[in-house]
């Protein structure tokens, strides 16, 4: 009963075992691997449609990259665009790169794939600059709007806090704000790094005591950080060049002479010289030579001040702490300054900020210049397009200067196309160099979105050795290819998609069932397109 597959029951899909009189026994079912019983018995508890595809969660419940896990990251990443083209070799030309394309068209999952990447390949060779976060662009914008409309009152003498913030923002925001911005986030990165090498003995004879004066006035500057952080940094940084005990000398006579300012002539303690010129000066009382002394006082505080608020960037806080603070940093920089001079001396020292940056950044022993990523700039509340239209494509058309986008590693994801940003003018195109910076739109075509969506889709598969896993495009088998064309040339970016997939899923799996039929592809396609952004 055993010579011939028909006597092993191979047909019956199980073993048949025979009575030894010739008659057939029972049947023996065919033993499942072990790989097999380890999947299903993971799937046990899910619904019948994550059992068939062998799926523990939804593989698009999550449609923003910064939700997704590793999974998608590793696996699911833009496919077949080599839109990417950036060299991770420090001793390479890394040039500027710019991607246009409306939200959910791919831009952040770029972003992620180039940060993954550095963190890989070449993780100490570049320091990341993060300009990408929402909230740091609001806390910029924040501060900008603040300081340029008091700055508009005190030269003016009316102001211009009336004036709606489309109309303020075109006029006072120029290429160097964004500057200051990139230098802000920079130097909250470099805060951590002066912090960390605090704790293993210093910056030791890496900076000489010049480029530790550049740095610390670069920090002041620049930061959005707490003043005792900043104080911090600034005296770790000054301590090194032997400054630090000027700075804290300073501080400390700066506060006595605040406290002085806010007495009366009847208690302040005048200076020893002042107290000698009272006893032989005729006719001068001792209060009216306090009040002398504290007009001049004041005024030179006030000038100083005032030189220290002109030179903070605009996107930092002009706190009163802060200016009094920056003022002290300056006198211990610049000793013997007089209060006279003006602030473009000082800046005749930082003529590019970002050149500046690049080198104190090989300093910290990074081979190449930092890498500055800028992205979702919409999500920001004063650049949003629709309550603020305008705002956005003038503060993306100030990024098109030839020098600012060759100054560094940019890596800008911009959040529209280029025609709707308005930078198909001709004198942008100009000053923009478009040649040697080209722009990258993202824009995509059925087919390379439905493989955005089977990728995704098989990376969150439990692969079964010893079967056949089913894939989306089984999902999808009972659906013409007509139809399938039809329906999937709507959508225009991986959001949508992902909104589609995740819209049939629970469909399928509400009603039980396996395979989506037209009406399915078609209610999910039209769940995805009135819920995208």
């Amino acid at each position: 009963s055993f010579s011939s597959p028909q006597g092993l029951g191979m047909e019956r899909g199980g073993l048949e075992t025979g009575n030894g009189d010739g008659t057939p026994g029972s049947v023996v079912p065919k033993a499942e691997s072990a790989s097999h019983a380890s999947v299903m018995s993971r799937l046990g508890a899910h619904s019948r449609f994550k059992r068939h595809y062998r799926l523990e969660i939804s593989p698009f419940n999550n449609v923003t990259a910064e939700a997704a896990d590793e999974r998608v990251l590793d696996h699911c990443l833009i496919p077949n665009l080599q839109i990417v083209p950036i060299s991770l070799n420090a001793k390479g030309s890394n040039v500027t790169q710019l991607f246009f394309g409306p939200r959910g068209s791919g831009k952040t999952t770029i972003r992620m794939q180039l940060l993954n990447s550095i963190r890989e390949k070449a993780n100490d060779d570049f320091l990341v600059v993060e300009c990408y976060k929402n909230a740091v662009f609001n806390l910029y914008l924040e501060n900008f709007r603040k300081n340029t409309e008091e700055l508009s009152w005190e030269n003016s003498g009316k102001g211009q806090q009336g004036m709606h913030w489309v109309e303020h923002f075109k006029c006072t925001w120029g290429k160097d704000d964004f500057v200051c911005c990139i230098m802000a986030s920079a130097m909250r990165r470099i805060e951590n790094l002066i912090l960390k090498r605090n704790g293993r003995g210093g910056l030791g004879s890496s900076f000489s005591s010049l480029e530790r004066k550049q740095l610390a006035f670069l920090l002041n500057r620049y930061s959005n950080s707490p003043l005792g952080r900043i104080k911090e940094c600034t005296e770790l940084l000054l301590d090194g060049g032997g400054s630090g005990g000027a700075l804290r000398a300073t501080a400390a006579v700066g506060a006595g002479s605040l406290a002085m300012a806010a007495g009366t002539y009847g208690v302040i303690q005048l200076p020893p010289e002042l107290r000698t010129r009272a006893a032989v000066i005729g006719g001068v009382t001792l209060g009216a030579l306090a009040t002398l002394y504290l007009s001049v006082s004041a005024v030179s505080q006030w000038t100083k001040e005032t030189r220290a608020k002109s030179l903070l960037s605009r996107v930092v806080p002009h706190s009163a702490e802060r200016v009094q603070a920056f003022s002290e940093v300056i006198d211990v920089l610049y000793p013997g300054m007089a209060s006279s001079e003006s602030p473009e001396r000082i800046l005749g020292d930082f003529e590019n900020p970002i050149k500046d940056l690049k080198r104190l950044v090989k300093k910290f022993g990074y081979k190449g210049g930092p890498v500055i990523v800028c992205d979702g700039m919409d999500e920001a509340d004063l650049l949003d397009p629709h309550k603020y239209p305008g705002v956005l494509n003038h503060l993306v058309q100030e990024l098109c200067y030839f020098h600012l986008l060759n100054s560094a590693f940019l890596v800008l994801f911009l959040p529209d196309t280029v025609n709707n940003l308005g930078l198909n003018d001709p004198y942008i195109t100009k000053r923009w160099r478009r040649d040697v910076f080209p722009p990258k739109e993202l824009q995509w075509e059925s087919d390379s979105l439905l493989e955005v969506a089977s990728k995704r889709f098989s990376a969150y598969q439990i692969q079964d050795p010893g079967e056949k896993t089913p894939s989306l495009e089984d999902l999808l088998s009972e659906i013409s290819l007509g139809s399938k064309i039809r329906h999937l040339s709507r959508l225009r970016t991986p959001r949508q998609v992902l909104l589609c997939f995740s819209s049939l899923i629970l469909r399928l799996e509400r009603e039980n069932r396996l395979h989506a039929c037209d009406s399915d592809l078609e209610l999910s396609i039209q769940h995805a397109l009135s819920n995208a952004a």
